[in-house]
């Protein structure tokens, strides 16, 4: 009877314990959002300087980061996106000194809406010193060929590539069958070389979202890329430049 009596009161010590971690979790879970919407109004009404914002981050890059990005990846992983956000995010990794950049959202919502993306683009860069204008190069749909914007004169110029999650297995799928379609040789170097893709992988991934996970951007594409986590798109460029100071302090070692 007395070992009957302690197996149910481990078994309602386990429960009581089940229930306490699931409360602490659901509390943890309701404060970070609240701390993240909060982040994200202060961020929507907070007054934006664009020309000193690059600035600031061109001159970071060059005279105080021991290494930069060649390659930038952004991942939006939020059920919704601002595509004056994106906009930003693109002018501050363009200041950065990259010269590759990709952009990652599952459903292909920036895909759908480059156009308007594009339109934000150039209503931002008209904040920007002469000196500091740049030009896109968006790749096409499906291959690596890579057509200009035309908003700038000068030599500063970034390949831009939109990917979704039919940019991961999909896209190999689709490859494929082009080859075969031609009668052509399958094989890996002609599959990678129709991918969406641009021909640098990323040396830098950052996903925004609480995910805390890749949703599909293609695998292949990151095998070396340093992965950092912020909470929202809705960041400040003193985030963004904190995630540069953390990939410029990184030293990876490939082994022998």
């Amino acid at each position: 009877m007395l070992e009957i009596s302690k197996s149910k009161n481990k078994g309602w010590e386990e429960l009581i314990l089940s229930l306490i971690l699931t409360a602490i979790h659901c509390i943890c879970d309701m404060l970070t959002g609240i701390y993240v919407q909060f982040q994200i109004y202060r961020r929507k009404f907070q007054r934006k300087d664009y020309k000193a914002d690059f600035t600031s981050i061109k001159h970071l890059s060059q005279h105080q980061l021991s290494k930069i990005p060649q390659h930038i990846a952004l991942a939006f992983l939020e059920t919704e996106l601002d595509l004056s956000q994106v906009a930003s995010l693109i002018l501050w990794s363009v200041a950065s000194g990259c010269q590759y950049l990709s952009l990652y959202d599952f459903k292909g919502l920036l895909k759908n809406q480059r156009i308007e993306l594009i339109a934000q683009l150039t209503l931002l860069s008209h904040h920007l010193n002469p000196s500091d204008k740049f030009q896109l190069q968006w790749s096409t749909e499906g291959n690596n060929h890579l057509k200009g914007n035309g908003r700038s004169s000068s030599n500063n110029c970034v390949q831009i590539c939109l990917l979704s999650r039919e940019d991961g297995q999909a896209d190999i799928v689709r490859s494929a069958q082009v080859l075969a379609s031609a009668n052509a040789r399958i094989s890996e170097e002609a599959i990678e070389a129709q991918l969406n893709r641009l021909k640098v992988d990323p040396d830098l991934l950052v996903r925004f979202g609480l995910a805390r996970s890749n949703l599909g951007y293609p695998p292949w594409q990151i095998r070396l890329s340093e992965i950092h986590d912020l909470n929202s798109h809705f960041c400040c460029p003193r985030q963004f430049v904190q995630v540069l100071f953390r990939y410029s302090q990184c030293h990876q070692r490939f082994g022998c």
